[in-house]
């Protein structure tokens, strides 16, 4: 009686591969699908968008800061210029519009730029691995950057520097016109 050191089972429907696998472990046999396979490297890939998402976190915390200090030191720089546009008639209103609308781009600017180096990293990355495996006559992209998801990003970046700006404008609507001239 010959010995095996593996054997390969194929199964009608992928409905079956449960079924089939449990009738093979009952046999006594170590068992290991395709199903199984693709489970761990979820896993792997999940670990990894944990991994990413908090150092994301960690950019949008400090980006945020950045931010908030800019639109602070730029609150700063401009008091004088806030009191005149005050006295010569500007409501607190347009104050915010004009501190909400540099937030915005700057949040724009960034979340664009962001976008934009990660998408030539993918293309790089994705050029690189081809010029690997152009002898088997494949072409593989790992890295694919949907234009909605793009977008989206560029939109979350808006929001987030708009967030960060609702400090700084708070203290330029707050501003005394004639104590702003003093300064």
């Amino acid at each position: 009686f010959e010995k095996y050191s593996s054997i390969k089972v194929k199964v009608a429907s992928s409905k079956d591969v449960d079924i089939v696998k449990d009738q093979i472990k009952k046999m006594g046999y170590q068992v290991t699908t395709i199903k199984d396979l693709i489970d761990q490297i979820d896993k792997i890939f999940l670990l990894a968008q944990i991994i990413l998402g908090l150092v994301g976190g960690i950019g949008l915390l400090v980006s945020s800061l950045g931010i908030i200090n800019t639109m602070t030191i730029s609150l700063l720089e401009r008091t004088h210029e806030i009191g005149i546009m005050k006295a010569i008639g500007a409501s607190s209103q347009d104050i915010k519009k004009l501190f909400v609308f540099e937030s915005a781009l700057i949040g724009f600017i960034g979340g664009s730029a962001g976008v934009g180096i990660a998408v030539a990293f993918c293309k790089t990355f994705n050029f690189v691995l081809n010029l690997f495996i152009q002898s088997t006559g494949q072409h593989l992209n790992v890295f694919v950057t949907p234009v909605n998801f793009a977008l989206a990003m560029i939109a979350i970046a808006v929001l987030i520097a708009m967030f960060a700006g609702v400090y700084p404008t708070s203290r330029a609507q707050k501003l005394v016109p004639i104590d702003a001239l003093r300064q």
